[in-house]
């Protein structure tokens, strides 16, 4: 039992330390964004698991509204309902329907909200 959990500790560490190297290629990568920003996103409300990334210079359209869909609030489910849903909460973004020109840059996020 002790080596197998000895396995699940390193396979979270490496999960963690491949999370934090996704994070930084990202941060160097020029003109990438995302949508949801400084907010939870899965159900138990300690990770963010999900967000929408796009180019910025190629997504004019993004309009800087994002938010979170709380399965919970929003249906008045109990945590252990909103789980059996999924251990994620939906995220969005709002986008102008109308093509935008290539030369504009998209918004930045502007805050989220939770519903």
């Amino acid at each position: 039992a002790s080596r197998a959990a000895s396995i699940e500790s390193r396979r979270r560490g490496h999960r963690h330390v491949e999370g934090r190297r996704r994070r930084a290629i990202l941060d160097r990568t020029v003109n990438i964004s995302w949508a949801v920003s400084g907010t939870t996103t899965n159900t138990r409300r300690t990770k963010t698991y999900d967000n929408l990334i796009f180019q910025r210079t190629t997504t004019g359209e993004y309009t800087g509204r994002w938010g979170v869909l709380d399965l919970q609030n929003t249906y008045g489910l109990s945590l252990k309902q909103a789980l059996e849903v999924s251990d994620h909460n939906p995220v969005w973004a709002a986008f102008t329907a109308r093509e935008v020109h290539a030369t504009t840059t998209a918004s930045m996020p502007t805050g989220g909200s939770r519903h």
